[in-house]
């Protein structure tokens, strides 16, 4: 299903339904635009932060590792 507001006025576009019915607890009129973002939220954007790093170089048989400086934060998977 597809909503949207176009100069005050409440367009509904559905699927046809074998009964053309759209149930009324399928509906929803917000008060407030849901936003989305072009990217979800970081834990950069919500601040607390658990450990810093330095630059980083590693050499082994074949392969090299190397990272600049950065932070850990809390709920970040590393």
């Amino acid at each position: 299903m597809v909503l949207y507001q176009v100069e005050k006025v409440l367009e509904l576009e559905s699927m046809h339904t074998s009964t053309d019915f759209l149930a009324e607890e399928n509906v929803r009129i917000r008060r407030n635009p849901i936003e989305f973002t072009i990217r979800p939220p970081t834990p950069e954007d919500e601040g607390e932060s658990l450990s810093s790093y330095s630059d980083l170089s590693k050499d082994y048989d074949g392969f090299k590792l190397t990272a600049d400086a950065g932070e850990i934060f809390h709920d970040e998977i590393v």
